[in-house]
Order: C-alpha cells, then structure tokens, then sequence
C-alpha cells in the first residue's frame, strides 16, 4: 500500500491523478478522498503560486476533458482519411450549456461523429465540432467548455498536424463551496469506515497533502490545521512531521527509480545498435567507457565527437544529456558483446550496474 500511495502523490502534485500505475491502484472511495482533500488544501489559500494553479486544473474536472478528447477526434479523422481519402465535417454536438454537470454521449444523435465511429470513453462538460479546411486537405477540430459554469466559454482547437491548444484564455479554477472542518470529518470518516481501509494509507495521504501545501515553499497555519483534522481521523498514530518525512523518503526513492531507469533504456539501443553493426560488418564493436564514470545524478552532455566508437555506432541514437556511464566489451572470442552501463544516483560511491548481449535485454546486475 505505501509504494502506490507515494507513487499516487507524485503524480497527483506533478501530473494528475489518472496516471496509469503498474500495480492495482487504490480504492475509489481513497482517490476521491485524495482529490477532495488535496483541492481543499489548494484553495485555503488561494491559488498563490504556478505549481498550485497546474495542480488545480490538474484536478479540476473539465480541464483535462478538451484536450484529450480532441486527440481522439484527431485520431478518428485521421483513421476515416486514410480509409475513405477524406476529412467530414461535423456539426456541434453536444448542445453549448453552461451546466458544467458531464452530459452522456448518445451516438445515435452526434451526426457526423458516428460516420467517424467516434464517442467519448466518458460523459462530457464540453461541445465539439469540426470544420474541413484548406480545400479538404486538413481539419479544424474544435472543443469549447465553460470551465467554471459562469457562461465564459475556453476554446481548444486541433488540426491534422497539430496538437490540441487552448486559443483563447484558460481561467483559474474556482472553489465552488468554502470547506469547514466539518466537511473535512465527514469526507475521512467516509473513508475510514470502509471494511477496505488500510491504516498505512492514510499516513500516505497526509504525506501528499503537506507536499502539495509545501510546493509554494511554506505550510500556512490554515493549510497545517486543515491537515491536522485530516490526520487525527486517517492517521491518528503519527506526528505531521513524521508523516512529511515518510513522504519526503518515499519521493526520493521514486525520483532516483525514474532517474536510474535511463541505463536499461540506452542499453537497448546500444544493444540493438551492435546488432545492427554485425548485419552490416559481420563483426560487433568494443567500446571504451564514455562518459567518465561520476558520481551523484547530475547529468553529463554527450558529446558524439568525444564518444569513441559509440559514434560509429550509425544505429545509436545518442542522447544530449546522461547521468549513467556505458561500454561495450567483446565476449566469446567476437562473436557476442556485453555492453554494461552503470549510475551511483546517490553519490555514495555504490553503482548500480546493468547488462545486455546480443540475446539478453538490459538485465540489473
């Protein structure tokens, strides 16, 4: 329960909350609670920097929609051109209306997106349409969606080559209702009645909520007492500052995984680059180590004219920039390689090593 709760608030602070994870997420009810606390904190404030202003719209409903359902309109026009060699028109479905309450997609009544077999995997806030532009060589998809129900609409737009981009200004999210600290005991003791709880979430949650209060640099007093109240309900066994510190250990645990995951990846691409190289030469090529082995996760520029034969490795697509140091020795008198790259993330002089041959992928030593 621990990792996914501090993978949960990685992304909740640095991305959102529908991230895909590689483990069974938490329970509904958890994730709600997550959501519901962390907009709670947010706001106590006000949305006083640009880390709180990204986390609120991150979190709000509606400002994820737009975006992402234009991308999959993008991908239905695309599909339909290259089957039927055209791009179609579609007129606004849903009706525009200021009710920011979600509205299902009925297929039989969208036009022109059922020709597309389009329909939104979820009920949507926002309008959508297309225009053929350019003499019917691309389109014009638009999505419009009045963000915070005050009848000021925010215009997305996407074209065959271009990405889904908001063309007029995105407002701030607004806190619909104030949060007392009733709300707050109501809200965990939801929670924590579920026969599912489990006590080391809720030490998990209060960790993500003091990191979300604490990107602007500071914990108020009003973002540490609204936590408090949290805390004596999800996790009455702890201090706020041991809940922080978990938080903070966990994180660091996360960022160092994410930073050590670059070895394996440019090991496969060395690796498939030798191959390559024997195709071509019938021989694989050693290589020195480049960059110099370093301690500590700053990263080091990769300079081709400097890398030895990685540069002759025409396969090899070198980075700008690494924190990992890799080289390639001949195995079985030529006739296979072991290519190894290795990183001391921490600085404490321990390296982390990983291999690959010619049959074995990156594997961690």
């Amino acid at each position: 329960m621990r990792s996914h709760f501090a993978l949960l608030f990685v992304f909740g602070c640095t991305k959102n909350l529908n991230a895909p994870t590689p483990f069974p997420g938490p329970q509904p009810d958890q994730m709600q609670l997550l959501n519901d606390a962390m907009l709670d904190i947010i706001f106590i404030d006000g949305l006083t920097s640009d880390d709180e202003r990204k986390i609120a719209k991150n979190m709000t409903p509606g400002y994820r929609e737009v975006p992402r359902v234009l991308d999959d309109i993008k991908f239905a026009q695309t599909s339909y051109e290259i089957m039927n060699d055209v791009y179609i028109a579609v007129q606004p479905y849903p009706k525009k209306d200021s009710d920011p309450s979600p509205q299902k997609w009925e297929a039989s009544e969208s036009g022109a997106f059922s020709k597309l077999e389009f329909t939104p995997p979820t009920e949507v806030r926002g309008t959508y349409w297309v225009d053929v532009v350019d003499d019917g060589k691309d389109f014009r998809a638009t999505g419009i969606i009045d963000l915070n129900g005050d009848g000021t609409y925010t215009t997305y737009v996407a074209t065959k080559d271009e990405k889904p981009k908001a063309v007029t200004e995105e407002p701030l999210p607004v806190q619909k209702k104030t949060v007392t600290d009733q709300d707050r005991i109501r809200l965990a003791n939801t929670v924590v009645q579920d026969p599912k709880w489990e006590s080391a979430a809720g030490e998990m949650i209060i960790g993500a909520l003091l990191m979300t209060a604490s990107r602007d640099e500071q914990l108020s007093e009003n973002e540490k007492r609204a936590i408090e109240v949290y805390r004596k309900i999800l996790a009455p066994d702890i201090t706020l500052e041991q809940a922080l510190n978990t938080a903070l250990e966990e994180t660091k645990k996360l960022q160092n995984r994410a930073k050590e995951s670059e070895v394996p990846v440019q090991l496969k691409g060395i690796m498939m680059a030798e191959i390559e190289y024997h195709n071509e030469h019938g021989k694989y090529l050693p290589v020195e180590i480049y960059p110099p082995k370093s301690n500590g996760d700053a990263l080091k520029n990769w300079d081709v004219q400097q890398s030895g034969n990685f540069s002759k490795l025409s396969y090899f697509y070198a980075p700008s920039q690494v924190r990992g140091s890799y080289w390639v020795e001949l195995t079985d008198d030529g006739n296979d390689f072991l290519a190894t790259g290795i990183i001391d993330i921490d600085g404490d002089g321990s390296f982390t090593t990983y291999t690959a041959t010619k049959s074995r992928n990156p594997t961690k030593e």
